[in-house]
């Protein structure tokens, strides 16, 4: 008879042990299998590893399982223990339900090989109350998690990722048992050369100097600037600076030796990844003097002008604006929506030139931007919303 494995190793689980790796739970799996009689095909066999119990969408290895449904091609799932399939109730259940209406039976193998699909409604209390411990053991790791961090950022240690103007340096503190260092935690140190960016940023916005100006100067330059984020749309990312990056340097209070924490909160109520903003009153901010790149008085300084700048524009005579115009309502068809073919950055409309007219255009912001785009292509706005109404019409 055929069989499935599903393996699962979360982020939220705190204890690294051999046993909960993906790979021992796959071979414990087959040898489960073995004793049953069972065959388990390679084509079958389904991993996860790193995501946590409380996200499914966002499992491939699952997404593949359960996409087999509702004729899969074996008749048992082995796992380690129902968490594995995982960690937030009332989704767990569910997806066993959907898996047993297909005719799949839901083995553990960490418990004896116990059935894990319901028959009755005592078994759906069981299994019920057991993704309901599932999920309480995960919170409390999560508020664990959260604790440590705490008390890591309170004591000036790193707690995220690499920022701009430092290099993370790891901190080693006794050894284990087969004499290899352990890692006690990771402290930040200046970068002198990405520290003198910092500063001469800070110094021409404080000249007077913008931030298309800052962006597009150090982008002709080549000087070196943060590391882009991997995008999921397969496109390169552009190197460079743009005014967004600008404005995340000068308003970063680590350049001025303190450190704020806990500004976002990275999970929603249901454990699903979902970043959103906390309330100033929960963020926790540490001085770290060492860290200081920029003098005091030329922060403030900085702070200063800003404030006077931001959220205004002026237009000059000859059309140009100067500043941040206030947000409003777009009456462009493709704006936010349509991206460059040659960067994959999103086009934006300005008015052109006098020559043509003074007449809106879509243009990719990254070449407006910060110069980093070679595509210096201008579409006039109506050119391009007639071609678009025109091809949904003809389909």
């Amino acid at each position: 008879m055929n069989a499935a494995v599903y393996c699962r190793k979360s982020t939220e689980q705190n204890v690294a042990t051999e046993a909960k790796s993906v790979a021992r739970q796959e071979a414990n799996a087959r040898a489960f299998a073995i004793t049953k009689g069972w065959t388990v095909a390679d084509a079958h066999v389904y991993v996860d590893d790193g995501i946590s119990g409380a996200e499914f969408e966002k499992r491939p290895g699952f997404m593949r399982m359960m996409s087999a449904l509702p004729r899969p091609p074996f008749q048992r799932l082995i796992v380690s223990e129902q968490k594995s399939i995982g960690r937030e109730a009332s989704q767990t259940a569910y997806v066993i339900k959907q898996l047993a209406e297909a005719g799949v039976e839901i083995f553990s193998y960490q418990h004896g090989g116990k059935l894990l699909t319901p028959r009755n409604a005592t078994d759906k209390i069981t299994s019920n109350v057991l993704g309901f411990a599932d999920e309480i053991h995960r919170e409390q790791d999560s508020e664990r998690m959260h604790e440590a961090h705490t008390r890591l950022h309170e004591a000036g240690k790193v707690t995220g990722g690499r920022v701009f103007g430092y290099k993370n340096q790891d901190v080693f503190k006794g050894v284990d048992h087969d004499g290899r260092p352990l890692r006690s935690h990771v402290e930040r140190v200046q970068d002198e050369m990405e520290a003198a960016i910092v500063v001469r940023i800070f110094e021409m916005y404080d000249s007077g100097l913008g931030l298309k100006r800052i962006a597009k100067t150090l982008t002709a330059e080549g000087a070196p600037s943060p590391k882009h984020y991997r995008r999921t749309d397969g496109l390169e990312p552009v190197v460079g600076w743009a005014p967004s990056t600008i404005r995340g340097v000068l308003t970063r209070e680590t350049y001025r030796g303190v450190v704020v924490w806990n500004k976002t909160r990275k999970k929603n109520d249901w454990g699903k990844w979902a970043p959103s903003d906390r309330p100033e009153r929960e963020w926790i901010r540490t001085k770290v003097e060492d860290l200081r790149i920029v003098p005091e008085d030329l922060w403030r300084r900085v702070e200063s002008r800003r404030k006077d700048v931001e959220g205004k524009a002026i237009r000059f005579e000859s059309g140009r604006i100067s500043g941040r115009p206030p947000k409003h309502t777009t009456v462009n068809l493709l704006a936010g929506l349509a991206t460059c073919a040659v960067c994959g950055g999103g086009l934006v409309v300005e008015t052109g030139g006098k020559k043509r007219g003074r007449i809106p255009e879509y243009f990719c912001h990254r070449a407006r931007a910060n110069g980093a785009c070679s595509n210096r292509l201008r579409m006039p706005v109506s050119d391009m919303n007639e071609a678009v109404l025109q091809s949904i019409e003809e389909h």
